[in-house]
Formats: structure tokens, sequence, C-alpha cells
């Protein structure tokens, strides 16, 4: 029977001596539905606490095993139980509102029942007064800075606030205001001493309330648009918009320094291409992340069509003797090669929002596409922000990613097909509910075929891996979080799966054209120290060969999956 939680309100912070909160405590009692108390069991509670809003992203997560007394209470010490996702303590309680969510297994295992999320009042700003009083006060001295059209002063030995609130972040992630109507701002400044102020939520920077006047010597745009054949360099100091297909071509290289923003016009066909030879070299640092967005007042998944890169790296699409070169779907650009380790430049602490618009009638872009592109290339820290298709396709080559986060996806977070056997690493995935699978892995392309010469299929190697899906029901369809099929083989290892999911693995193949059975059963296709929270069916077999579950899977309730609250600090977006 089916037992619902109703809440008492004690909240306790608990706090030691010299050191950060270490939790607060949690009373509830647990009422059947006859609202008869649930009395001297044992039970398990799963708690969440959740940014921004009832449905956002997870920040942490963790279990508690209390018995109920008498009269069906119970008592946690939240910050306290066995974690299953982030740290209690880097929680930053003064960035966005909080909420917490809870869930039950009156059996006291782990097929958890969705009690409710509430929002946290009180103990936050308990936990923020503690976290921050070491902070705030040490080494603030400065002159009086004024911003334009906001009645905030701050200067020497006083800080003057009315109607709003003000929080000072760590070194380099800004200053954030709030509004009296409780919209924030971010205050921040550059390595050469700009100052600028964005709107906290969605990044776009407030009219012409910019403190420092000397970010406002080149107001000019400069627009992106058509092919560049020789070296181009972006300055931080200017706008930069698309305006049309940018293509960098004939061996050149775009350079983009850290801090810049790059917005792309509304439309078909806003996207920067870089062609096989060509490089892009977009380095940006957790405290100034290279930002690609829309440049639409009101910026949606689909406002623009993302990065493509070309490589010369070798995929299966072709035989890979006498042809080693395929043309793209977009713009028909050449890809693939026998260069392994081919260089298309690097991208780091990168930011790309709101893409997947059409490129043809028939195709959707992806947020950044990699065609045959080699693993001289360097890819770290990269997020995808908001997109209508794909957050990152790996089309064949050969290229390694690390520190990879997605969030609102509607197709799915990672693809690839056509060969692809790089290494993946550090992966956070927030599964929206109308995104479609965390993975999507094809061992070729079945609309070309695997033409390879010797036969090969896509056998990437995937570490570190955290799936958290905000979808909390099935529906009347089937929901997977992994789709593996067309022979692909692949090496997953710890990973975590929190959230509902009819299907954890679902493996589709047949003995002929795509054995992806005979991956598991050759040891080639596995997935060892991995956790699943909330999953109906772990490993689904579709494929004509037999295999057990245990020669495909090994589980493990210690895999820890991806540490994204600390290597995403600064420079992502929730």
């Amino acid at each position: 029977m089916k037992r619902i939680l109703l809440f008492i309100t004690a909240l306790t912070c608990y706090i030691a001596f010299g050191q950060a909160p270490q939790g607060f405590s949690y009373q509830a009692v647990a009422f059947d539905n006859n609202g008869e108390p649930v009395r001297n069991t044992s039970i398990t509670v799963k708690i969440s606490i959740i940014n921004n809003t009832a449905t956002g992203t997870t920040l942490f997560s963790e279990t508690h095993s209390p018995t109920t007394n008498d009269q069906g209470l119970f008592n946690l010490a939240i910050g306290k139980g066995s974690s299953i996702l982030g740290n209690f303590e880097q929680i930053d309680w003064g960035d966005k509102i909080k909420f917490i969510k809870l869930e039950i297994d009156i059996q006291g295992g782990t097929n958890f029942v969705d009690v409710g999320t509430s929002q946290l009042m009180s103990v936050p700003y308990a936990l923020y007064a503690e976290n921050s009083k070491n902070s705030f006060w040490e080494e603030k001295k400065v002159d009086t800075i004024s911003l334009k059209n906001y009645n905030k002063t701050l200067s020497t030995g006083n800080i003057e606030i009315k109607q709003g609130s003000l929080h000072i972040a760590e070194q380099g992630e800004g200053v954030i205001l709030t509004s009296p109507n409780g919209t924030k701002f971010k205050l921040t400044i550059s390595d050469n001493g700009v100052l600028s102020v964005i709107n906290n939520e969605t990044g776009e920077p407030v009219g012409d309330d910019v403190v420092n006047d000397s970010s406002n010597q080149n107001e000019d745009v400069i627009e992106l648009n058509g092919v560049y054949t020789s070296d181009l360099e972006l300055d931080v100091t200017k706008k930069y918009v698309i305006t049309g297909p940018t293509i960098i071509d004939n061996c050149a290289t775009l350079t983009i320094p850290a801090g810049t923003t790059i917005k792309a016009n509304k439309g078909d066909h806003i996207f920067i291409a870089v062609k096989q030879c060509s490089k892009i070299k977009a380095e940006g640092t957790a405290s100034e992340p290279i930002i690609f967005t829309s440049n639409s007042n009101n910026p949606e998944a689909g406002d623009w069509g993302g990065i493509v890169l070309l490589g010369r790296a070798p995929i299966n699409s072709v035989d890979g003797t006498s042809l080693t070169t395929l043309t793209s779907n977009i713009y028909d650009f050449q890809y693939g090669g026998d260069l392994e380790a081919d260089d298309s430049g690097i991208l780091s602490y990168v930011r790309i929002e709101y893409t997947g618009g059409r490129a043809s009638n028939l195709l959707e872009s992806n947020a950044i596409t990699l065609y045959g592109v080699g693993n001289g290339t360097t890819i770290h820290h990269l997020q995808i922000y908001e997109t209508k298709d794909d957050a990152f396709e790996f089309r064949g080559g050969t290229v390694n990613a690390s520190f990879i986060s997605t969030i609102n996806i509607d197709d799915d977070a990672i693809d690839w097909t056509e060969g692809y056997t790089g290494n993946l690493s550090d992966i956070h995935i927030s599964h929206n509910i109308d995104g479609d699978k965390a993975f999507e892995c094809d061992g070729y392309n079945t609309d070309t075929g695997n033409n390879s010469n010797p036969l090969y299929y896509s056998s990437p190697t995937i570490s570190n891996i955290t799936i958290e899906s905000t979808e909390t029901t099935s529906g009347n369809f089937v929901r997977e979080a992994i789709r593996l099929r067309a022979g692909t083989q692949a090496l997953f290892d710890n990973m975590v799966i929190i959230g509902h999911y009819d299907e954890g693995f679902d493996i589709d193949g047949d003995t002929v054209n795509n054995p992806t059975g005979q991956g598991v059963l050759d040891n080639l296709l596995q997935a060892t120290n991995i956790k699943f929270i909330d999953v109906v069916l772990k490993v689904k077999n579709d494929t004509s060969i037999n295999f057990s579950t245990s020669e495909f899977l090994t589980e493990n309730n210690n895999a820890t999956g991806t540490d994204f609250i600390t290597w995403g600090a600064g420079w992502t977006r929730n």
C-alpha cells in the first residue's frame, strides 16, 4: 500500500565549530492511505536538493534509512546521509532558490515513490551566512562603484543596498546583485579591467548598464559571415554576431580569446564550420568562458545551427582504400581520411546555447557535430545548453572529449556513428522530459552502410558518467537511457543513472550486419561499475544473440559517476 508523507516544519542547522555547515535536521510523519501512521517501521528515504526551480538541476542527493516511532515520526540530518550525487558542503546556498525533493520506499529498498517537491526557505539562508562569513568581509576594499539605473552603492567601509540583495562570489565569479523584483544580475570584471553587467539567468548583457566606460569603446557590431581563407582572430572587447554561414577554409585558424561572447542571428543556415585542415582555437577559462549563444531577445532552442568541425580521421562509411572521404549532410563539406591524430584545434571552457536550427527541410543541426575529427584535437569543459537536436554528435573519427555537460536537450545528448573510436570521460547529462536518449550509439551509419575495409565498428571508451532524468513517470512510451545498436562496441565504466527510466541499456542488433550482441560475447561491449536508481529494467536484449545480463553488466552501488558540481562551477548554466 502506498504511503503518503506529511511534513512537520522542524528544520535546524547543524554547524560545527570553525567549520562549514554539516547539515540540517528534517522531520516528517509517514501515513498510509487510510490516514494511519506507519509505526515502528524501517524505511528508506531519498532527499534531493534542486536548484532554481522544482524541476531544475539536482545539486545533491542522498539516502537515509530511518525507523519511524510509535506516531510514524522519523528524523533526518540532511547532509549526513549516504551520498548519491554531489557534495552537500559545496552547495552555494546564495545562488538561486533551492527546493527539496522527498522520495520514499517503505520496504527499505530503492523503489522510491516521489512524495513531492517544496521550496526551502529559512535553512539555506543560515547555511549561506555560515559559508560566506569567511569570504565576504576579507580584503574587499574598493573605491566607490555606482551602477547606472540601479540604486545600489558600494564604497570603502560602507555597503548600502536598498530593496535588493548582494552576493560576492569566489574570485573571478563576479558579484550577484538582486533587484527589487527578484531579478539577479552579475557584475563581472575581465582580466583587462572591463566591468559589465549581465542578466544572471540568461547571460544577456543589460543594455548600456556598463560600469566601466572602457567597455563601450567599441559599440560597433562585427558580423561573421562567409568564407574565411586566412587566419581570423577575434577581440574580446568587440561584439560579434553570426549573420550567415561562417566557414573557416584553406587551413586558416579562427582564434577566440577567453571571455568572448559570440551571438548568432535566428534563422536557417546560421552556423560556424571549420573545414578540413583548418582549426578553431577557443580557449576560455572557468571565470571567463567563451559563449556561443542566440542574438534573440527571447532565445530558445533551435534559434541557430551550432558548430561543425570537419577532420581527416578515419570513418567506416567509406572503404578506406580508394576512397577515404565523404561529404557531410550540411553544405556537402568533405570529411574523413586516414589521419588518426588530425588536429582541428581546441575547445575549452566553452558554452554553446540555443542551437538545433534547421539546416534543410529534413535536417536539424546539432549543437556540435564532429565529422571525422582526429585525436590531435583538444576538447574539454564544453557545455551544451538547450538544443532542438543532438548535443554532441560524433560521426566517425578518433577525437577525445572530457568534462562535458548537456542541459535541456530535445533529442540525444550524445550520439555516435560511422566508426567513432575516441575516449569520453567525465560526462554530466541532465535529461529533460522532452529529450530522447542520453546516449544513441550506432556502430555505423545505417543510411550509407559500413563500407570499411577491413570492417570495423564504433568502439569508444566512456568513463565517469552521470545521467540524471528530470522525468518521474514514463507515460505510455518506453524511455531508454542508452541505446546500443548497429553493431556498436563500447566500454562504459563508473556510471550512475538517476531518474525514472523504463530501460537502462537497450541493445539492438542481429547476427548479420548488426552484430551488437556478439560484441557482448567478445567482451567488446561491456558496462562495469554501474549504479541504477529508479530504473525499471536495467538491460534489454533486443538482439538475435543470447547472452546473460551479467555478461554485459557489472553493478556497483558505490559507483560515483562524475563530480559535475566541482568541475562545472563558474562557467556552466543550470
